[in-house]
């Protein structure tokens, strides 16, 4: 018959291969439950999803809840209201597909209270584990027919256990390199706009970020967001940031062009680089600073993981030269 209806349709604990003609496994899906209601209508099939979870085997993704509407329209697919439940990704979305002779466009719309970035490039058939990136917020997603995938999201995210976040970003995935054109974000008390890459092959991951901040207080580190009574400090420049996405935090910062405020001192220039993990804690390798009236001002010390804290800083003015100071402290 041209028209058919299915008030309930249920499959439970399905395994299926899809293979090429040699017998090789292109996609392997375990532990398929599923049910839906559907009805022909048009040159196509409208359902409504209430419950799908199985096991992605080939690329090592386990949907836990789906639900929301289907329509399938050879070569056009739709999944909308959608809500996706995964080992990472929680969130409602809007799912457009075109198929031809492979996945030819893609495009999500979508609000996520949490998403992994790496997750996500795994469902679209990259290997390795790929950046551990983490998002919330509202997202965009695309891929085209050159295998171009284009990510833009607005919200927080980035490394759950660093401080760093991105609060809106764009990103484009070419030829396994995740390019971002835009990101806006915050590293403790700095905030800018960078842009960057991350290669997902390499391993571990490494994030590489170069732009403009503001508002680096260089007492950050050492007070740990505690009130400590240390000088402030309130700069702008110049930011180069590596960070290794792997298992652990890798983190490379160096600050350039500085200019601003510190310990109420007017900065003309200066430069910093530090490093942070959370194997040998934070380290400032080199921190300068010329102000206006004068003085230059030099630094550099260490936070341990066990929070015990050395700093050395070093000053020379007009009216003194030489003057130095050695600073060791432990923090509450």
């Amino acid at each position: 018959p041209s028209d058919v209806r299915v008030e309930h349709l249920g499959l439970i604990d399905i395994d299926m291969r899809i293979t090429r003609a040699d017998g090789a496994v292109v996609e392997e899906f375990r532990g398929l439950n599923l049910e839906l209601a559907a009805e022909t209508a048009g040159d196509g099939v409208d359902a409504l999803l209430t419950r799908c979870e199985m096991e992605w085997v080939t690329q090592d993704v386990r949907l836990h809840r789906a639900r929301g509407r289907v329509r399938l329209e050879h070569p056009r697919y739709s999944f909308t209201s959608m809500h996706v439940e995964t080992d990472s990704i929680q969130g409602r979305a809007d799912l457009f597909m075109l198929v031809g002779d492979g996945l030819d466009s893609l495009r999500v719309e979508g609000l996520a209270s949490s998403f992994h970035l790496n997750e996500l490039l795994r469902a679209i058939g990259k290997d390795g584990d790929g950046p551990r990136l983490v998002a919330s917020g509202d997202a965009v997603v695309t891929r085209d027919r050159r295998d171009v995938l284009r990510i833009e999201a607005s919200g927080s995210g980035f490394r759950e256990d660093a401080p760093i976040r991105g609060d809106e970003f764009i990103g484009v995935l070419r030829d396994d390199v995740l390019y971002f054109e835009h990101i806006r974000g915050q590293y403790r008390s700095a905030e800018g706009v960078v842009s960057g890459r991350v290669g997902i092959e390499s391993d571990p991951p490494l994030l590489e970020l170069e732009g403009d901040v503001v508002g680096v207080d260089a007492s950050d580190p050492w007070a740990d967001g505690q009130d400590l009574g240390w000088p402030t400090s309130d700069l702008a420049g110049r930011v180069r940031l590596q960070l290794a996405l792997g298992d652990s935090i890798d983190l490379r910062l160096e600050l350039d062009e500085l200019r601003g405020e510190a310990a109420t001192l007017p900065v003309e220039s200066g430069r910093a680089v530090s490093t942070w993990s959370e194997a040998r804690g934070f380290r400032l390798h080199e921190a300068t600073v010329q102000s206006m009236g004068g003085a230059r001002i030099h630094a550099e010390g260490t936070v341990q993981p066990d929070d015990s804290v050395e700093l050395r800083v070093g000053a020379v003015v007009e009216e003194f030269r030489g003057l130095n100071l050695e600073l060791a402290a432990e923090t509450a």
